[in-house]
């Protein structure tokens, strides 16, 4: 009787169909049909290996899955083996390790990863040893590229930047702490092996201090075209100008004339090894104990004088101060145009010295008794 009621409970329990064994199925579509759920390892056995209530592949029981039950280790999680060694494990906390057993983050591989295709990354991206794009990568870098890089927004860089290419940067760079090129930097182009800063077509803005060190001809500061100060300008060493400096002189200027718009103001001594010429008002004042003064002054005299015509012009004398009186005015040259002028028909004196005014007058007279042309320019003393 017990006979019986076995192979009833076989029958009803397993369906036979096109050879094919299905367990809660009646028409097993493959060798072996399940239809509800498989209990692997009911004792709780597997040590984490793969021969041990795990799930194996073929004959050789090499390739198969299994979940660690004992208690150290990677514990209830499911690993996948292939040549009886453990590829990949996705631990209970939903960590997914390849090539170890006990992840870390939720993708932990532990060894080299390689894609054809675009790698995205939504969050940070987080590289504990070294990134290599290109080629091999060297042991001193971090991140070694060996193509050209693109970046669409900022670089911020914390350490030490060595360049031992080209870097091109299309849009604005800050540096908010201190920067050095040991070799040589260019600016609107190329840089230039005679200079270390090389600004090219381009105005060079400084708003602060501009200093420049050495003596030597790298050391100089050559200005090639028109230089404008707006503030003040302080020389410690020499100006040369259309030349070398001198060393006799904290100004030197070579082969070229001065002009000075403004006044002109010596404290020492001045030499003159050539001509002086005023054109307008001139005064000498001595700092020692002479109280003598000298000053300069031009009239210029224009015109036709009728015979024995007397003609009178006022002359604007320096400012010497105030209290001379003692003053000397004289005639030190007249130049006349010689081809309207005979200076042997007329004669000229200074009468009517003011102080109080700071004028005299010069007064012309054609002596002889016809029409006479008189032009030229007295230079007073």
């Amino acid at each position: 009787m017990k006979t019986i009621s076995v192979l009833l409970f076989s029958l009803l329990s397993f369906g036979l169909y096109a050879q094919n064994i299905g367990i809660g199925s009646p028409n097993p579509q493959k060798k072996l049909t399940v239809n509800g759920s498989i209990l692997l390892d009911e004792n709780n056995t597997n040590d984490g290996g793969i021969d041990s209530a795990a799930l194996l592949f073929g004959t050789s029981g090499n390739v198969g899955i299994a979940s660690k039950k004992t208690s150290a280790g990677w514990q209830n999680g499911m690993s996948f083996f292939t040549n009886a060694q453990n590829r990949m494990t996705l631990g209970a906390n939903g960590f997914l390790g390849i090539n170890t057993n006990l992840p870390s983050y939720p993708l932990h591989v532990n060894g080299v990863i390689r894609g054809n295709t675009d790698i995205w990354a939504t969050g940070l991206g987080r590289f504990d040893g070294r990134l290599a794009i290109g080629s091999a990568g060297l042991p001193e870098y971090k991140l070694h590229n060996n193509g050209n890089s693109f970046l669409g927004g900022n670089v911020n860089v914390t350490g030490t930047t060595a360049l031992s290419g080209i870097l091109n940067v299309a849009g604005y760079t800050t540096i908010d702490d201190n920067a050095r090129v040991n070799g040589h930097l260019g600016i609107g182009g190329p840089a230039s092996g005679f200079y270390g800063l090389h600004v090219q077509s381009a105005q060079a803005g400084f708003d602060g201090n501009l200093t420049v060190d050495e003596t030597a001809f790298l050391g100089d500061l050559q200005v090639n075209r028109d230089g404008i100060i707006n503030g003040n300008a302080r020389v410690n060493g020499r100006i040369g100008i259309n030349g070398a400096t001198h060393g006799s002189y904290g100004l030197m200027v070579n082969n070229a004339n001065s002009y000075f718009e403004g006044n002109a103001t010596v404290q020492g001594n001045t030499n003159l090894q050539g001509n002086v010429t005023i054109q307008g008002n001139g005064h000498v004042r001595s700092n020692g104990n002479s109280s003598l003064r000298m000053g300069f002054e031009s009239v210029s005299v224009t015109g036709s004088w009728n015979g024995k015509q007397e003609r009178n012009f006022t002359i604007n004398l320096p400012d010497f101060g105030t209290n001379i009186e003692n003053i000397r005015v004289s005639v030190a040259q007249f130049d006349p145009e010689d081809w309207v002028t005979t200076t042997s028909d007329f004669k000229w004196y200074i009468y009517n010295v003011n102080h109080n005014t700071g004028t005299a007058q010069l007064r012309v007279i054609n002596e002889s008794s016809g029409l006479r042309e008189f032009f030229g320019i007295f230079y007073i003393l």
